[in-house]
């Protein structure tokens, strides 16, 4: 498709569409990818415009939080924008005692079109979005009856807000055949609903007897990489509360691997915690409990103080353990019972798996190169190969601006990190430093190569060490979680291991009796 196809399509579907939308800054950054990547991004846009036009957020419906401490007054300025008739029909409906019926809706209607002309094309997504925020399902009903007799039909929007009220109030699935009879009437258009609108379809079909059906909506996602933590945590509670611990097992799995790299996500993951411990507390007898600590295990996922006191109250009323608090050393010793944990360690055949695929899944695929240069890529090969192999391998930025340094005094920074070579230096270590053209420092008793500020360091550095071996470590602070996303599910938990037996990371004087979590158990 050529672009003047593209502006004519554009203008056909009632969307703007000019030259500066295709600015650099509106796609990612890539090099040698195929011109047309952009305009098949931009054509997506298009089709979707449609909808997003009409999406009316839902936000700007939400009451006030707990923390206010004038909810009627916070609540009704929100509607100040929608006019004076939606804001008499916002108090209407949160203060519940408006008996809604046919001539009511007939009447507000025909007052919205008088008041704003350009309202009234919301209409129905206003009203049911509404009912929706307030659970008042006998509203929607009869709201619905009022369309019927226009002869109109619910938009796509207003019917997942529908939809998802169905959800919230289907109390033993007596609300079950409603969904699933909504849902068909819009099932031809998830190809153009937005994250938004899937994720209250999820919310929906989580309490129906078909809430497997759930996980189909993450494959319509465009993207379900990257797929916020919350979006599976319906999925999850259906789970557990029909006893299916394999189908949680993965679920779970995939919600941790495919979650923002950015985002920890930690709230919401303690918040599946401590559903997963009340449902161990409903079914004693089910291997529920095997299946969270199988989980703790294999994510390092680490419970609240309020989450491990109540796994220690189950241990103890229901298999009549006696459960005592302890404190683990960096060098993983229990200070309670006197045992080691065990060492994470590779095999050196999983080491050769990962160093193989690690720069094809990280920095180019193909003949695409993302997050960095070919030519680069060259020079920082040819480099490894002339002065390496190394000890050793310092992401010099994340030293630099670790919680544990000053990023605004630049002497103590750099200090740290040149402390930091010196004490390998010291030991006979070979050391890398991998630090940004921008950073014109250079350090003594290291080499260092530096990368563009484009690039993604973390990646170079992270080859850098698999590239020296087996025994390299390297020297970081960061979580790597966007490098573990990147690498899938099987390479991603070979690099959790190898991260977890050979990443180290500076201590400050509070915490250097504690185990950290960085810091290599088996280093010598």
């Amino acid at each position: 498709m050529t672009f003047r196809q593209l502006i004519k399509l554009s203008w056909r579907c009632g969307v703007a569409l000019t030259r500066s939308n295709f600015h650099s800054s509106n796609s990612i950054c890539l090099y040698n990818k195929p011109t047309y990547s952009k305009i098949r991004y931009f054509y997506t846009t298009v089709i979707v415009q449609q909808c997003r036009q009409l999406n009316t957020r839902s936000h700007y419906f939400k009451k006030e939080t707990q923390n206010s401490t004038n909810d009627e007054v916070e609540s009704t300025d929100k509607w100040d924008g929608f006019g004076r008739v939606l804001k008499e029909f916002h108090l209407a409906v949160t203060t519940s005692n408006t008996e809604f019926t046919v001539p009511y809706f007939e009447e507000l209607e025909s007052r919205v079109k008088e008041e704003n002309h350009h309202k009234s094309k919301l209409f129905d997504n206003i009203v049911m979005i509404e009912f929706e925020e307030n659970n008042n399902l006998d509203g929607a009903n009869v709201f619905l009856e009022y369309l019927s007799q226009k002869g109109r039909k619910l938009g796509i929007i207003p019917r997942v807000e529908y939809i998802e009220l169905l959800g919230k109030t289907n109390r033993n699935q007596e609300n079950d055949e409603l969904i699933y009879s909504q849902y068909k009437d819009c099932e031809d258009f998830l190809d153009i609903l937005d994250r938004r609108l899937l994720q209250k379809l999820i919310s929906a079909f989580s309490t129906t007897a078909k809430w497997k059906k759930s996980l189909e909506f993450i494959d319509k996602v465009e993207s379900p990489k990257g797929l916020p933590f919350s979006f599976y945590v319906p999925i999850l509670e259906a789970a557990l509360n029909n006893q299916d611990l394999e189908y949680f097992t993965s679920t779970f799995d995939m919600a941790y691997n495919n979650r923002p790299s950015h985002e920890t996500h930690e709230k919401i993951i303690q918040e599946v915690l401590e559903k997963t411990v009340d449902v161990c507390k409903k079914y004693p007898e089910s291997a529920t409990f095997d299946h969270l600590l199988n989980m703790l295990q294999k994510h390092y996922v680490f419970p609240t103080e309020e989450t491990a006191n109540d796994i220690q109250n189950y241990l103890e009323n229901v298999y009549g353990c006696k459960v005592k608090k302890t404190v683990v050393d960096y060098r993983g010793e229990c200070k309670s019972c006197m045992r080691k944990m065990e060492q994470a360690e590779l095999t050196k055949e999983e080491f050769q798996e990962l160093r193989s695929v690690f720069l094809d899944r990280t920095l180019y695929e193909g003949d695409t190169f993302y997050w960095t240069s070919p030519e680069e890529l060259k020079t920082f090969l040819g480099f490894l190969e002339k002065n390496g192999p190394f000890d050793i391998v310092i992401d010099n930025l994340n030293l630099i601006f670790s919680h544990i340094t000053r990023p605004n005094q630049q002497g103590s920074t750099f200090q740290k990190c040149q402390q930091a070579v010196d004490y390998f230096a010291d030991k006979g270590k070979r050391v890398l430093i991998v630090t940004r053209k921008t950073f014109p420092r250079e350090y003594k008793n290291a080499k260092t190569f530096k990368v563009h500020r484009s690039t993604h360091d973390d990646s170079y550095m992270l080859f850098g060490a698999l590239f020296s071996g087996y025994s390299c470590m390297f020297m970081s602070k960061d979580y790597f979680r966007d490098s573990k996303h990147r690498l899938g599910t099987k390479h991603g938990e070979i690099f959790q291991k190898w991260q977890r037996s050979r990443q180290v990371s500076l201590l400050t004087k509070a915490n250097s009796n504690h185990f950290t979590v960085l810091v290599c158990i088996s280093k010598s």
